[in-house]
């Protein structure tokens, strides 16, 4: 049988059919979506979305596309949620719609971008926006460690959101941080007082928030209450699973506390990037014979600190060790752990690269302590390698600063680099140092360990004949940074990569704070054995924290500490 032509009738009966049939197909998956989107049924949602814009990429409204955009950025799928809201503003750049996801794309990213399209909507989006808009700010604000951006931007809002306004618990969240970080524990607890009972464990906002409030008072007990009930509620939520980490560290309990602290590389807000590598992670197997790669990540003081502990890996000659730090800290690791192959920690996407191949085994420096601090007196009993102090470099800056080489030196370091209203509640300024100085004046000499310092912190200091402001860039050059701090006998300092060092050159070393998981429930901090921390109540004054330190200054002075010891 000859087989049949298509007449002008037969095709536009096939292509009414074929219409029909896409037309069902798409009500069809855009009533699925919309279902699985009203169960918040993320993963489900997404896949029939692929499934969508293969079919009907091409012929979509404003709004399915800010619908689609929204989806995937729920799903952190950022990059496409980026694309196709980036789409939906080029075909209406007026609405608001596109903007607010834009927005929430960033935030979810850490993009300080964030900023701009918020403060855009505050300014310009529709007037009854307005509050939520400053709402989402002071999330953004919180992420950011702005906590009087926080306040400002709710008591603009026209104070806390209604339990009903969809982010009530992350603003919420956010304010009592943003109280909690000011020392506002009072205000905090106000806050935390009106919220209702039935919300406390529905989203991660509120436990954390409440943690927060008796992390702050110092109950720390009650901290891990908190995230042992939120956890057995919700056990998949890795936020929580870290906070709890530290929380246990803080109290001492070491097990519990490294047991969460693994979680870390599965929450996507861990500051650090994780380093992916084709070779398997060292879980204490025996390593006679074998190649370890242990490599950095969190802040360089971290680093500092988790390497004290790879000694016994370090100096085993059936070991061989390389070690990738952040590009500051190889000069002074290498001389500190000359056994090892030290290296800058560059690359992160590893997996199948032949540099690497020649490791049997690899492991992040945190992990170093699953291994080896099992408790605190494992702390106290490791072995710990101690710099030299650089004499000539002492002698010479002396000479140089026309010092009394009869006097001891005194380092100080009163602030790290990056200064927020939060982290200023732990920091002093240049003027506690000047009166610091005045107090001592005569019985000992100075010398500013502090890195990017600003031209009037170094003219106030430079007044003095009895203090020295090295010339040397110690923000970006750490190893002369250390060798600075190696010559003085005391180093006062706050919490920063300063302490760390110090600890490793055995320096006697003042610091001050209220602890914090790497105390490790002690009252004094315990990874080296010359450091002694002053441990303050949350409001403390400023002229209060001078005074007590330079009451201990005296001591140490009339004391006359200031053997090098070198082990």
């Amino acid at each position: 049988m000859k087989a049949k032509t298509l007449t002008r009738k037969n095709r536009i009966k096939k292509k009414s059919i074929s219409v029909a049939s896409d037309k069902i197909t798409r009500e069809s998956l855009e009533t699925a979506i919309n279902q699985s989107l009203f169960r918040k049924e993320l993963d489900a949602a997404c896949l029939l979305i692929d499934q969508y814009l293969l079919k009907f990429e091409t012929d979509l409204s404003y709004h399915q596309l800010c619908v689609i955009a929204n989806a995937l950025c729920l799903n952190y799928r950022l990059e496409e949620a980026f694309k196709v809201c980036m789409r939906a503003m080029r075909m209406d750049a007026n609405a608001p719609a596109a903007p607010e996801i834009l927005f929430w794309i960033y935030q979810n990213k850490g993009d300080k971008q964030a900023l701009k399209v918020i403060d855009r909507l505050i300014e310009s989006g529709p007037a009854e926006r307005r509050s939520d808009y400053l709402y989402w700010k002071a999330i953004y604000a919180n992420n950011h460690s702005l906590p009087d951006t926080v306040l400002s931007c709710i008591e603009e809002a026209g104070g806390p959101p209604h339990p009903s306004f969809e982010k009530y618990q992350e603003v919420t969240y956010s304010l009592i941080v943003a109280l909690c970080m000011l020392d506002m524990i009072d205000e905090a607890e106000h806050v935390a007082s009106s919220v209702p009972e039935a919300l406390m464990f529905q989203t991660r906002y509120l436990p954390m928030a409440f943690a927060q409030i008796k992390q702050a008072r110092g109950l720390h007990e009650d901290v891990v209450a908190i995230y042992d009930q939120f956890l057995d509620k919700n056990p998949d939520v890795v936020e929580a699973r870290w906070n709890r980490a530290l929380a246990n560290l803080t109290v001492g309990r070491l097990t519990d506390g490294w047991q969460d602290f693994e979680c870390r590389w599965d929450w996507k807000g861990y500051p650090s990037r994780e380093k992916k590598l084709s070779i398997p992670k060292w879980q204490g197997e025996d390593l006679e014979g074998k190649s370890v790669l242990l490599w950095a990540e969190q802040g360089m003081g971290d680093q500092i600190l988790f390497l004290t502990l790879a000694l016994p890996l370090i100096r085993d000659s059936q070991i061989k060790v390389a070690i990738e730090v952040d590009a500051k800290l190889v000069n002074i690791v290498s001389l500190w752990y000359p056994e090892a192959e030290v290296k800058a920690l560059e690359k992160f996407d590893c997996e199948g690269l032949v540099e690497y191949e020649t490791f049997d085994y690899q492991l992040p420096l945190g992990s170093l302590m699953q291994y080896f601090l099992v408790g605190v007196s494992s702390l106290h009993e490791r072995p710990i390698r101690f710099l030299r102090s650089n004499q000539s470099l002492r002698s010479d800056l002396v000479e140089r600063a026309a010092l009394n080489p009869e006097l001891p030196i005194i380092g100080l370091c009163w602030r790290s680099s990056f200064v927020n209203s939060a982290r200023t509640v732990g920091y002093l300024n240049v003027d506690a140092m000047v009166r610091i100085i005045k107090d001592l004046s005569g019985a000992a000499n100075f010398v500013s360990l502090q890195y990017a310092m600003t031209g009037e912190e170094i003219e106030a200091l430079s007044v003095f004949d009895n203090v020295y402001v090295p010339p040397e860039n110690f923000f970006t050059d750490v190893a002369s940074h250390a060798q600075h701090i190696g010559i003085c006998d005391v180093v006062l300092t706050a919490g920063t990569l300063t302490s760390q060092l110090a600890g490793v050159f055995n320096r006697n070393t003042l610091t001050w704070g209220v602890g914090g998981w790497t105390f490790l429930g002690q009252r004094q901090y315990p990874w080296y054995p010359n450091h002694a921390a002053l441990k303050l109540s949350p409001n403390v004054s400023k002229s209060s924290l001078v005074f007590q330190i330079t009451k201990w200054l005296k001591v140490i002075l009339g004391n006359r500490v200031y053997d090098d010891v070198e082990k």
